[in-house]
């Protein structure tokens, strides 16, 4: 949707839901950048496998809640139908394009 001036109007949402195989300190702050930048309140990570403890004391300091299932897409997909059942607008994405990495996999 446009707005008066040409721009495009962004969607407001209530909760992000990122998933992905692991997730580390970066990513936690990533997150909450990127939740910041949207004014999103609520964010949460679904990985599949356990973070360091380091990781979890920096989301609980960022407000990140991370959850570990072994089917953590599926489980990212449903905490999402759950949470629009609840009439909040989710945005749902890949933990890989929340927290940008792409400056570390520069060979150079």
């Amino acid at each position: 949707m446009l707005s008066l001036f040409g721009r495009k109007k962004r969607k407001k949402y209530d909760v992000l839901v990122a998933y992905g195989e692991a997730m580390g300190v970066f990513d936690v702050w990533q997150m909450d950048r990127f939740a910041r930048k949207l004014k999103i309140g609520r964010k949460v990570a679904v990985v599949g496998t356990r973070p360091a403890e380091s990781v979890f004391k920096e989301s609980a300091e960022k407000g990140v809640e991370v959850e570990v299932a072994e089917d953590f897409a599926g489980r990212a997909l449903e905490l999402k139908r759950q949470l629009e059942a609840e009439n909040k607008q989710v945005l749902l994405k890949k933990l890989d394009e929340v927290a940008d990495r792409s400056i570390m996999q520069d060979p150079c």
